[in-house]
């Protein structure tokens, strides 16, 4: 979340989402921060990361809007 905190520019995702977030706060929205850590697993032999695959989760359930994806918005897809 450190990222989201910092907004790197060189991180465009990361200071995307910052520049949201300061604005939905200045137009006095809460802003609601959920974190998961969900423990990885193996699977045959092979690592699983638990993270990353609940994350792809919530973003094709979710479908948010601000949420984009090699030059697309996932809720487009």
């Amino acid at each position: 979340m450190d990222q989201y905190r910092r907004g790197h520019e060189r991180q465009r995702t990361s200071a995307r989402v910052h520049k949201q977030i300061k604005a939905a706060i200045a137009e006095g929205f809460e802003v609601e921060v959920l974190a998961a850590t969900p423990e990885s697993t193996v699977w045959n032999g092979l690592p699983v990361n638990t993270a990353a695959g609940l994350e792809i989760a919530l973003i094709q359930t979710m479908k948010p809007t601000w949420n984009i994806r090699m030059g697309y918005s996932i809720s487009q897809a």
